[in-house]
């Protein structure tokens, strides 16, 4: 037997899976999130922004309060701790014809410990800093969070 011939015991083995099972944290595959509109608001209305994306993503924004237009964006569980991958309309962020966002006050926080995908490759999305805008996207202790294809 294979476990013989490396000198490792069959209870040493099945010790070795436990551990490396119980210690590598699950990340929930969280749902997906569409971005349908250039607007910077947190408002029930019929699109879903970046910024209610991100507060999605986060758990600071809760699905069920969405109207039923702003649902039709969202697939899946998002919230605090589910991988979610926010997207971008590509009738609205074409990259002939870039959406552009111009920030009135700093995006959320990206701390969502589950990380999030934001994927803006092969569309135009141009993220701006409006007048009072300092820091205007912020990244903090996420796993593996990843994002693609944003202008700054």
């Amino acid at each position: 037997m294979l476990l013989k011939q490396v000198g490792i015991s069959i209870p040493v083995f099945f010790l070795l899976v436990l551990l490396i099972f119980f210690a590598v944290p699950a990340q929930a595959h969280g749902g997906e999130i569409l971005v349908n509109s250039t607007a910077d608001s947190n408002s029930r209305d019929s699109f879903l922004t970046l910024r209610e994306a991100i507060l999605l993503d986060i758990g600071k924004l809760a699905a069920s309060v969405l109207t039923p237009s702003e649902k039709t964006q969202v697939s899946g569980t998002v919230g605090e701790g589910t991988r979610d991958q926010i997207g971008f309309d590509p009738l609205i962020f074409s990259v002939e014809s870039p959406g552009i966002i111009t920030l009135s006050i700093p995006l959320p926080r990206l701390d969502d410990p589950a990380g999030v995908e934001i994927n803006a490759r092969d569309r135009g999305v141009i993220l701006k800093d409006g007048e009072e805008v300092g820091k205007g996207l912020m990244i903090q202790g996420t796993v593996g969070g990843i994002i693609q294809g944003l202008r700054l």
